[in-house]
């Protein structure tokens, strides 16, 4: 079997071009022990601090095992001639794929290390997560490919999808809320939750520059995480493509923050906390692990001019990733950050030659830290230091330069490699829309659903006008709510044709925040 990532991950190793390896930890984090003449690639961690993920053959790119981390001591799995491990419950429950040869790939579920297969449509399938009860998410396989899949108890149930084009299920959290993807008849993938099994579409966004949802990440105290595909025109006429980390959230959409405008960023999974990991390419073309909190992105403590992904999270701020600089190599490592520094601060909108206060709090376990160093950076320039005070809080003033007109990118750092990034809107903050796909039979109503933020400063924008469009005509306008959502009520015409049509959220903007767009699908089944 050829390695490939496992979903949600979906990233192929010949996907980075890297360079040589020297296995060093840097400050805050901790290099994991591999299999002996084997790279090592971790999947998931659990509240305990046990660890998931699978072992290959670093030289012939083959032969993946399935491997547990526990009290840092790395032990294989067994049951197959190749596993791959990419969920763990608190109780130690694991589960994963098997692959033996001349038969399709198997469900499993390890218990005390010993395997066994969860039942299937009789063409295999693929166990993705596990949850606190026990359930598990995943697919199998059908007559028209993958179709998302629960099991409870060890009874499979077929979910329903979206479009009725299979799917795939990727996460269910501890309430039983269960995301993944539902595919349309034109072969997109649209971003679902599942709760009580019955299927909802997830809002999507970016306008004319949205290419499509790439995959649906973990998920975790109400918040999903996912990755969509953005087109952007470079300055010579071409048309270049990025991968966008995202986020979902109580029915709104939310673009997480980057290190840098180029390059991809992507969201593996979100704590029950709302810290979603991940990893940005940084201002230097690094890519770089990174969290997302309310306030922004932080990247975590690795050596600079390195590169790295961070793949897991649980919710006592232990984090799994690799050291990424050998793509050949990646090296297994986790970061302890409940006893690290963390700087929190919030960015802003301000106006050209404006002096505003840059104010960075200083934590550690929540709590203030005194006496810290923090340095602040303006568009790669180096604007001041301040010390934190007994609540640490470090303050600067800050000019904004009178010839400014975009957006000022802040970066903000103590010792160490850690630092967050956050910005100044100048004048008006940018926005980000999204705008829920819609399946619905002609002659009934349905709900057409938008949500709207402000984009770098991550705050719902509320009694704002959206205006929803189909085919190019208005349909209807809303206000969003104290949660930055709007709805509209629209009835499909009965003589209305089948098939699929296109649906947008429009917001013009106003004085302090910057016009945005959303697309989705409208869908007329019969």
């Amino acid at each position: 079997m050829f390695i490939t990532f496992p979903q949600p991950i979906r990233v192929r190793l010949a996907a980075f071009s890297l360079g040589l390896l020297a296995a060093t930890a840097a400050v805050g984090q901790t290099v994991l022990p591999s299999l002996p003449g084997r790279a090592t690639f971790p999947l998931a961690i659990n509240n305990n601090g046990v660890i998931v993920g699978y072992s290959y053959d670093a030289q012939l790119f083959n032969g993946a095992q399935a491997v547990r981390w526990v009290d840092r001591k790395i032990m294989p799995l067994g049951g197959f001639t190749e596993t791959l491990a990419t969920g763990v419950n608190d109780a130690g429950v694991i589960v994963g794929v098997g692959y033996d040869v001349g038969l399709p790939p198997q469900p499993v579920i390890w218990i005390d290390g010993a395997p066994s297969t969860l039942p299937t449509l009789g063409n295999g399938g693929y166990a993705q997560d596990i949850n606190a009860a026990g359930d598990i998410v995943g697919w199998v396989y059908s007559d028209i490919g993958t179709v998302p899949a629960v099991w409870r108890g060890g009874v499979l149930t077929v979910l329903p999808t979206l479009r009725g084009m299979g799917g795939e299920a990727t996460a269910i959290d501890q309430e039983g809320k269960i995301v993944g993807v539902s595919r349309s008849l034109e072969g997109d993938q649209i971003p679902t939750q599942w709760s009580n099994d019955q299927a909802a579409a997830l809002p999507v966004t970016f306008g004319d520059s949205y290419g499509g949802v790439i995959g649906v990440g973990k998920t975790g105290g109400g918040r999903s995480s996912g990755y969509v595909l953005q087109s952007r025109t470079l300055e010579n006429g071409s048309l270049v493509y990025f991968i966008v980390a995202v986020g979902w959230q109580d029915g709104g959409y939310r673009e997480l923050q980057r290190l840098s405008d180029e390059g991809s960023s992507y969201a593996y999974d979100v704590t029950a906390n709302g810290v979603y990991v991940g990893y940005t390419t940084d201002p230097d073309g690094y890519v770089v692990p990174v969290i997302w909190t309310e306030n922004g992105v932080s990247r975590l403590p690795f050596t600079p001019g390195r590169e790295a992904l961070a793949i897991g999270a649980n919710d006592k701020a232990q984090v799994v990733g690799v050291d990424y600089q050998d793509r050949l190599n990646p090296i297994p490592l986790i970061w302890d950050l409940a006893g690290q520094p963390q700087i929190a601060m919030a960015s802003r909108v301000a106006s050209g030659g404006q002096t505003v206060t840059l104010d960075a709090t200083v934590l550690r376990k929540g709590i203030g830290v005194p006496g810290q160093a923090v340095r602040f950076e303006a568009d790669g320039k180096l604007v001041g230091k301040a010390i934190t005070d007994a609540k640490g809080v470090a303050k600067l003033p800050y000019t904004v330069p009178a010839s400014a007109s975009d957006s000022i990118r802040l970066k903000v750092s103590t010792t160490g490699s850690s630092y967050a990034v956050r910005q100044v809107e100048i004048l008006r903050a940018s926005t980000a829309a999204g705008v829920t796909p819609v399946s619905v039979v002609r002659g009934s109503s349905t709900t057409l659903r938008a949500s709207l933020r402000s984009a770098e400063i991550n705050r719902p924008l509320a009694g704002r006008e959206v205006t929803f469009v189909l085919d190019g005509v208005t349909v209807g306008k809303a206000r969003t709510t104290e949660r930055g959502l709007a709805f509209l009520r629209y009835a499909v015409p009965i003589n209305a044709a089948t098939g699929t049509r296109q649906l947008a959220a429009r917001y013009a903007g106003d004085s302090s925040t910057a016009p945005t767009e959303a697309r989705a699908t409208l869908a007329v089944l019969r």
